[in-house]
């Protein structure tokens, strides 16, 4: 069993990375991918033999991937929701409306009206991006790329400006 799973290793482990790589686009990440499934193999035996097992190693690898990938996500949308749930950033209450303002401020000047619309519908009003699709009869693309102009906007203007007086 020991010589099977280091032949499988040395024939398998450059491929195996190679595809964890390419998914998780990390490499470090893809070594740590390859490392849990061959340690699981090696605690749990290997679950089937000859040219099966080459497709088992690449199922594996990719629902390593893939639950890493969920883990991250979920690690990522839980410290989004404690960033906005905590008032205590620094900054208070105040001045953070102090730059809401100008914020807004610079929208309503600067942005079209089409993307002033999408952005206070999607910041402002807290919509999905879908329903503001729908209720402005234009693409959920159209939408995006309205939203994505609109925050490289605000990024150029506000990048060297302190609002935090």
């Amino acid at each position: 069993m020991n010589q099977q799973l280091e032949h499988l290793f040395l024939s398998h482990h450059d491929g195996l990375l190679r595809l964890a790589t390419a998914i998780l686009g990390d490499a470090d990440e893809a070594n740590d991918a390859v490392s849990a499934v061959f340690e699981r193999a090696v605690t749990g035996g290997l679950p089937c033999k000859g040219e099966r097992l080459d497709n088992w190693l690449m199922v594996s690898v990719r629902n390593q991937c893939r639950d890493m990938i969920r883990k991250k996500q979920r690690t990522e949308r839980l410290q989004r929701l404690y960033r906005i749930d905590d008032t205590d950033d620094g900054r208070s209450v105040q001045q953070q409306e102090t730059r809401w303002k100008a914020i807004v401020l610079y929208a309503k000047r600067e942005f079209s009206p089409q993307m002033w619309r999408v952005f206070s519908m999607r910041y402002g009003d807290m919509m999905p991006c879908k329903e503001i699709a729908s209720q402005l009869e234009i693409s959920q693309t159209a939408v995006y790329k309205h939203l994505a102009n609109a925050l490289k906007l605000l990024r150029e203007h506000f990048k060297n400006l302190d609002y935090d007086e």
